[in-house]
């Protein structure tokens, strides 16, 4: 059920009179409006995405250098015990 701030003031009027229904749906506007700012807050912007992905991105790329410079040093290392105990 979608209410606006008309339509509350509209059934409010008549169980608790027009002032009072006005104040009534002005402060639940106001809390709720309150409330999902403060919730809002915690979102993450497409900004905040765009920055974890670059990052995502480089750590990839660390990765994959971090994994190729092991295998090489574990050939070479390899290669020099397979010379030293061939002779």
């Amino acid at each position: 059920m979608n209410l606006t701030s008309f339509q509350l003031i509209k059934i409010l009027r008549e169980k608790i009179g027009e002032e009072q229904a006005e104040s009534l749906a002005s402060f639940v506007e106001t809390k709720v409006k309150e409330e999902i700012d403060s919730k809002k807050e915690g979102f993450a912007t497409k900004e905040d995405i765009a920055k974890l992905e670059t990052k995502i991105e480089l750590s990839k790329i660390a990765i994959i250098l971090w994994f190729i410079a092991t295998m090489l040093t574990l050939i070479s290392l390899s290669t020099g015990l397979i010379i030293h105990f061939a002779k």
